[in-house]
């Protein structure tokens, strides 16, 4: 497996944002580090042939869900009600 190869020492990750993509997924955004960066060029040099960085922007993030057409709204709503979306 490639990814045994990589290694780091662990890290904190920082939530910045609770935030969706246009195609139905409710993410996290964090903050990007130095830390952050140094494994993402880890991960890029060791899947060269398959990841371009130049293909999309890096957007630091974790998946929450992957939510149906009909959920979107009851999250929208969820979420502007919670800590997160007083923002």
């Amino acid at each position: 497996l490639r990814m045994e190869k990589i290694k780091y020492k662990p890290f904190t990750l920082t939530l910045s944002k609770l935030e969706f993509f246009p195609r139905r997924i409710l993410y996290l955004g964090l903050e990007r580090s130095q830390e952050m960066l140094e494994v993402r060029a880890l991960v890029e040099s060791e899947f060269s042939k398959w990841v371009d960085p130049r293909a999309r922007p890096f957007l630091p993030h974790l998946t929450v869900k992957r939510y149906q057409r009909y959920e979107h709204e009851e999250l929208l709503a969820r979420i502007r009600n919670s800590p997160f979306g007083t923002r």
